[in-house]
């Protein structure tokens, strides 16, 4: 029996919208199915289609016409159909993009019935849509006579005067709650002038990075959306940013990546250590290689900012750890991996009590952490997996695949919940699920 199917799984679901202008739709019974991605990757916010049956209400309208871009869409489900508090675990917060009509000729020239296709992306959207605009056309500052203090001010004309954000931001996680409290948080207040018949859930945030000053030199007159300034603080690979969705409201995570080095341990600097969530239940297929595919022989850290007597290259300081040729350079050749990375301020040796002074040793500490959790990469397994739908697996977290004896890193979740034709067949949940990182014992 395929073990998709137990006989106690009955996967429940329900879509609802809540549009700006005050209307409240259940989709559910107009659903043919929903598919749902998270992605830990930040370039890929989450999304979700919804397939719905194209019925029209009593004037012969139907969904496409009722639903607009920025209606509030919640889909949740349950592999057991349990609910909590008289509603399912919810999965996905989002906001649609667009909904549109659809009809074709059937494969044989028949009638088809036409559909609503409503695509949306989760809170990330708000993130990516909103802008920081930076149109510094001229200088309109009254002249102090300070040439210094003119050119901070100026310098600091678009975050720090248009959102009051520090001119210099003391750290990774401080930098994370000023733009929550001071840029985000904003957001929902200008929401609330809609009509949602709902209270918005809002984002919290979730941070953990190490205690490191930073620099913010490139973005004092930054232009461009929310989501890719705080894609330029995570400064991946060291860190991470993505939403995911619990019971409360969406979480904007942001952390240092908690990576673990071959012998399963986390390394510094890393402030978390995550450990296995569960198995991955009812497995049904499994797709896991090892590759040389990201395998890197070569470390570089630096900051741009930070580099001695004012040089725009990489340094590798000799008998330094922030340049570092591993030995199965011999075996698999040179392979650059090079970090520009703003967790390393810019570097000053005229005071050593300044924050900013051990920007070598920091840029030695993060190249450490490349090597420790990148340097053995030909080593991890990765793939995916193709198993039942489950409302607790969440993107960022590890699993343990018991067929093997590892533990993954959870980087992202593809699944669809098809609902059962006429009431006659089962409703079916299937996730395909892309995971990273394999190691353990076998």
């Amino acid at each position: 029996m395929n073990p998709l199917f137990y006989d106690d799984y009955i996967p429940k679901t329900t879509v609802t919208v809540y549009t700006w202008r005050g209307e409240t739709y259940d989709l559910t019974p107009s659903l043919f199915n929903w598919q749902r991605g998270k992605y830990v990757d930040q370039s890929q916010p989450g999304t979700f289609t919804l397939n719905l049956v194209a019925s029209q209400d009593k004037s012969g309208k139907t969904y496409a016409d009722l639903l607009m871009p920025m209606d509030y869409v919640e889909i949740r489900a349950s592999k057991y159909g349990k609910k909590a508090n008289g509603k399912l675990p919810i999965i996905m917060r989002g906001f649609v993009d667009q909904a549109t009509y659809s009809l074709s000729l059937g494969g044989s020239g028949g009638p088809q019935e036409p559909r609503i296709i409503v695509t949306g992306r989760d809170f990330t959207k708000l993130l990516i849509i909103w802008q920081v605009l930076y149109l510094w056309t001229q200088n309109t500052l009254k002249a102090s006579g300070d040439l210094a203090k003119i050119e901070a001010e100026a310098s600091g004309f678009g975050l720090y005067f248009n959102f009051g954000l520090p001119l210099y931001p003391e750290s990774i996680a401080s930098f994370f709650k000023d733009m929550m409290a001071k840029m985000i948080s904003p957001i929902q207040a200008s929401m609330k002038g809609f009509k949602y018949p709902i209270d918005l859930p809002w984002f919290r945030g979730d941070f953990a990075f190490p205690d490191f000053p930073i620099s913010s030199l490139n973005v004092l007159s930054y232009t461009g959306s929310y989501w890719n300034l705080l894609q330029y603080f995570a400064s991946p690979p060291f860190g991470e940013l993505f939403v995911w969705d619990d019971a409360d409201g969406p979480v904007l995570t942001s952390r240092m990546a908690p990576y673990k080095t071959l012998g399963g341990s986390t390394p510094a600097p890393s402030p978390l250590t995550l450990e296995s969530e569960g198995d991955f239940h009812n497995v049904s297929a499994i797709n896991i290689s090892r590759s040389d595919t990201d395998l890197y022989t070569y470390f570089l850290t630096y900051g741009a900012s930070t580099q001695l007597v004012g040089l725009t290259m990489p340094v590798y300081v000799t008998g330094s750890g922030n340049g570092v040729i591993t030995p199965v350079a011999g075996l698999f050749g040179v392979r650059p991996y090079t970090v520009d990375t703003s967790w390393i301020g810019e570097y000053d040796s005229s005071d050593p009590g300044k924050p900013n002074s051990n920007a070598i040793q920091i840029g030695d500490t993060l190249n450490k952490w490349l090597v420790d959790v990148m340097g053995g990469m030909q080593y991890f397994w990765s793939g995916n997996i193709a198993c039942h739908g489950d409302e607790n697996y969440r993107i960022g977290t590890y699993r343990t695949l018991t067929q093997r004896k590892q533990d993954y890193y959870i980087a992202s979740i593809q699944d669809t919940f098809t609902v059962g034709s006429d009431g006659t067949t089962s409703d079916i949940w299937t996730a395909n699920i892309g995971i990273v990182r394999g190691e353990g014992s076998l």
